[in-house]
C-alpha cells in the first residue's frame, strides 16, 4: 500500500506533499494547494505540480490518490457539488481562464471563459459563485454562473480575500463580499445568489 505524507511548511502559500507521487518511484517534494473536501467527507480533491502542471487529483479514504484531471494547461480551484460526482475547476490556457466541470468519469467539459476566473464554489448544483474580471487593470467582480448560461454579475469592485473562494450561506442563498472602493472599505455587503437583493452590513 502506498503512503502518501504531507507537511505545511510554514510561511509558504501552500503545504507540501512528500511521496512517492503517481508515476514516480522515488521520494520528491510536490507542492500542494486548494485542497477541497467532498459533503460527505469520503473525498479530497487538490492540486499537486508532481508532473509539472497544475493537475487536480483526488483522495478517497481508505484507498488512494489518483488523478482525475491531468492536461497541458494549469488547473486549479477544484470545488465538489454537493450531489452526486461532479466538481468545478478552473483552466488557465493561452485563451484566458476556462471555469469547466468533470461529472463522474466523463471527460471535463467548459461551461463559460473570461480573461480571468478563480476560486468557484458551487452554491447549489445548478449554481457556480466566483470571481472574475476582464483585464489586469478592471477590478475583480462577483459572478454567478448557471447551466447554459454566461455568468452574471452580483457585485463589482469586489476585494479578492486572501486564498479563499466566495463566502456562501449554509443554504447557499447569499454570498457574504467586501468592497475594494476606500469608501467602503469598513462594510460586509451580503447578496442573493439570484441577483435580487444586496444588504450592507457594518
Amino acid at each position: 500500500v502506498q503512503r502518501r505524507l504531507f507537511a505545511a511548511q510554514v510561511g509558504s502559500g501552500g503545504p507540501l506533499g512528500m511521496a512517492p507521487l503517481l508515476g514516480h518511484t522515488e521520494h520528491r517534494v510536490a507542492l500542494v494547494s486548494d485542497a477541497a473536501i467532498s459533503p460527505d467527507c469520503n473525498q479530497i480533491l487538490f492540486v499537486s505540480d508532481a508532473t509539472g502542471n497544475g493537475d487536480i487529483y483526488k483522495y478517497d479514504r481508505g484507498i488512494d490518490v489518483t488523478a482525475v484531471v491531468k492536461s497541458p494547461h494549469v488547473e486549479s480551484s477544484p470545488s465538489h457539488a454537493p450531489g452526486g460526482d461532479a466538481f468545478a475547476f478552473i483552466r488557465a490556457s493561452d485563451s484566458g481562464s476556462q471555469l469547466m466541470i468533470r461529472n463522474g468519469s466523463a471527460p471535463p467539459r467548459e461551461v463559460a471563459e473570461g480573461f480571468d476566473l478563480t476560486r468557484p464554489r458551487f452554491a447549489s448544483d445548478t449554481v457556480i459563485v466566483l470571481f472574475g474580471r476582464e483585464s489586469e487593470e478592471e477590478g475583480w467582480k462577483l459572478l454567478a454562473h448557471r447551466e447554459g448560461d454566461t455568468p452574471t454579475t452580483l457585485a463589482s469592485d469586489v476585494r479578492l480575500p486572501a486564498r479563499a473562494g466566495p463566502a456562501l450561506s449554509a443554504d447557499g442563498q447569499w454570498v457574504a463580499w467586501a468592497s475594494a472602493v476606500s469608501e467602503q472599505s469598513s462594510s460586509i455587503f451580503l447578496t442573493r445568489i439570484d441577483g435580487s437583493q444586496t444588504v450592507e452590513i457594518s
